[in-house]
């Protein structure tokens, strides 16, 4: 994180999912993050789950008529 960043900061493991008020935002834009809930950097981290959750606590911190724009980077 930038020295001098303007604004509100919060740092968060998305395969845990996230804990913010149900329906409190119109829109989520998600840019070269998805493809990393596919890589298990523990032992214990399951991808599956892991989208899973990050999915479930996106749908449940949108509001009603919110859009979500994600993009996944496929390589093989």
């Amino acid at each position: 994180m930038e020295k001098g960043t303007d604004g509100d900061i919060y740092l968060n493991d998305i395969g845990q999912g996230f804990r913010f008020r149900p329906g409190i935002f119109d829109a989520a834009i998600s840019v070269s993050v998805l493809q990393w809930l596919f890589v298990a950097a523990k032992k214990d981290h399951n991808p599956f789950k892991r989208l899973q959750k990050f999915f479930q606590s996106l749908y449940t911190c949108l509001a009603a008529g919110a859009r979500a724009v994600k993009n996944l980077e496929y390589k093989q």
